[in-house]
């Protein structure tokens, strides 16, 4: 049975006057145990970090106790890899799957519930203000998003065209991704906020 992972060492560092939360790790925690990378996997990756001028603010090595010397890189660095240098794909799809992976180990670290972007039915005419989109950009974002289901995502009520929850999330996420990944961003920094606080400097277990 493998051990749950433990969050590593979190450090701030102030640079230019702002705080910066780092979160060091050994790879191996991380790739192998969270993302099921081979040991040779992890070992390139390692190594790919160290060489890219980069990251070069992203790891470091430590004297153990027992005099080994211990390899570490932040979480941030980890996951993007994990998710991103590792994948193919859409880039702002990549970045969205870096940002949701990131803040569920922030909140496993601080310990609170996983936030969800809330949606609800908007009508037609406030998505332009809603994604900051002129109209035609709106309609041809709704007749891609219909083209996603099988089922009507437009309906009219009051006289008025409304979209349902479930087509301003796949606009939201899949399509314009601008206003949600603002949304993750915010997220994150929050989260890296209170994990700044000092009272929260402990190891606790990711499940």
């Amino acid at each position: 049975m493998v051990k749950k992972a433990k969050f590593g060492n979190p450090k701030i560092w102030q640079k230019g006057g702002i705080f910066i939360l780092k979160i060091y790790y050994d790879p191996y925690t991380i790739l192998c145990l969270r993302y099921k990378f081979t040991l040779q996997e992890c070992i390139k990756i390692s190594k790919r970090i160290k060489r890219n001028h980069r990251w070069e603010s992203e790891w470091r090595e430590r004297h153990a106790q027992n005099g080994a010397d211990i390899f570490e890189v932040t979480l941030g660095c980890l996951i993007w890899y994990a998710e991103v240098e590792t994948k193919k794909g859409y880039p702002l799809d990549l970045k969205i799957h870096f940002l949701e992976k990131y803040i569920e180990f922030l909140e496993s670290y601080v310990g609170i519930p996983h936030e969800h972007y809330n949606y609800c039915d908007l009508p037609l005419k406030y998505l332009r203000s809603y994604f900051n989109k002129t109209k035609n950009a709106i309609g041809v974002a709704t007749n891609r998003m219909q083209k996603q289901f099988p089922y009507p995502l437009k309906y009219v009520k009051d006289g008025r065209v409304y979209v349902s929850a479930i087509g301003i999330k796949w606009l939201n996420e899949k399509y314009f991704r601008t206003k949600y990944i603002e949304w993750l961003e915010d997220r994150k920094d929050s989260l890296e906020n209170i994990i700044s606080n000092k009272s929260f400097f402990v190891n606790s277990p990711v499940s």
